[in-house]
C-alpha cells in the first residue's frame, strides 16, 4: 500500500524536476512583467531617494547661506552705526572749531 503512494510521490518530483507543473507561458510572462514592475519601482525609489538627498543638501547649503548673509548684515549695519557716530562726532568737532573761529 505504502509503495503506489511512494511511486506517485517519485512520479510527482521527477515531473516537478523535469517543469511538468510550471505554470503556463501567461503565468511565466505576468511573472516576468511583475518582476521588470518591481526592478523599475526599486530604481524609481532609489532615484527618489538621491533626489532627496541632493534636496536635504540643497537646503542645507542655502540654510547656511542665507545665515552667512545675515552675520554679514549685521557687521555691515554695526559698521554703519560706528560710521554714522564718528560723522556727528567729526560734524560736531568741525561745528566747535568753526564756532571757536568766529570768536
Amino acid at each position: 500500500m505504502l509503495l503506489p503512494l511512494l511511486k506517485v510521490g517519485g512520479i510527482a518530483l521527477w515531473m516537478n524536476y523535469h517543469g511538468f507543473f510550471e505554470k503556463s507561458p501567461r503565468s511565466r510572462k505576468e511573472k516576468a512583467l511583475a518582476e521588470a514592475a518591481q526592478e523599475r519601482l526599486a530604481n524609481d525609489r532609489r532615484l527618489l531617494n538621491q533626489r532627496e538627498k541632493r534636496a536635504n543638501d540643497t537646503d542645507r547649503i542655502l540654510r547656511q547661506k542665507q545665515n552667512d548673509l545675515e552675520d554679514e548684515r549685521s557687521k555691515i549695519d554695526t559698521a554703519n552705526s560706528v560710521l554714522r557716530k564718528k560723522e556727528d562726532d567729526m560734524s560736531s568737532r568741525i561745528a566747535n572749531l568753526c564756532e571757536k573761529a568766529w570768536r
